[in-house]
């Protein structure tokens, strides 16, 4: 089966939120905007392959709050006399709180920019999966 690297789409979105703060405070540095203005990040993932996969939560989620990997976790039955019916079958997804992730080169990257206050400066992301953000990149 495959499965998509999630760890290196979120670095990927990670860098281009990174290079995109960076531009804002060249803007602040020249007058161009003032610090206070709002400020929105668009990426557009359509580069990426299989960035519309997802287990029901987007990786941009991911690469900006400190939320895991899904993980399901069961009930196992090992009574034989319980019936069927009488089992439990509700599943829980469960998030652990993962504040950053692993880059190859063994740096850990933080997944947790709005939660931290290290992404005030953005008021919000926009972020789309295999289409056009109107120009916005």
């Amino acid at each position: 089966m495959y499965q998509l690297d999630e760890t290196k789409v979120i670095l990927r979105y990670q860098n281009a939120i990174r290079i995109k703060l960076q531009q804002r405070e060249s803007f602040i540095k020249r007058g161009a905007v003032c610090a206070c203005d709002p400020y929105v990040i668009a990426i557009n993932a359509a580069d990426i392959d299989d960035a519309d996969l997802d287990d029901g939560l987007p990786s941009i989620v991911r690469a900006v709050y400190p939320i895991g990997e899904v993980h399901f976790a069961y009930r196992v039955n090992l009574d034989e006399n319980v019936r069927e019916e009488d089992f439990d079958h509700d599943e829980r997804v469960v998030r652990p709180y993962t504040p950053s992730v692993t880059t190859p080169k063994g740096v850990l990257a933080s997944t947790a920019g709005f939660a931290d206050g290290s992404m005030a400066g953005a008021s919000a992301i926009i972020w789309e999966a295999q289409g056009d953000l109107g120009g916005a990149t």
